[in-house]
């Protein structure tokens, strides 16, 4: 795995989030829905935008997160 793809560690101060409140996504899984490269997703995650697990090797985003980032982006377009 290309170390590239991966956030750098780092601990989130988003809202925590347990598996029964949101369904958890993959990186790929997460930036397809926002039509974002992968690449661009795990600096919004460095950047602490959205939250994000680490479970192991892999980062987890729970849904919850891609929401409410999105309609942050909704409320930011629609105040122009």
């Amino acid at each position: 795995m290309r170390q590239n793809d991966t956030p750098k560690k780092v601990r989130n101060s988003a809202k925590p989030t347990t598996a029964q409140e949101s369904p958890l996504l993959l990186i790929s899984e997460a930036a397809s829905i926002l039509r974002y490269h992968p690449k661009y997703l795990c600096e919004l995650i460095r950047s602490k935008r959205i939250g994000a697990h680490r479970a192991g090797r892999k980062w987890l985003v729970p849904k919850s997160e891609i929401d409410r980032f999105l309609g942050k982006l909704n409320t930011a377009n629609t105040s122009n």
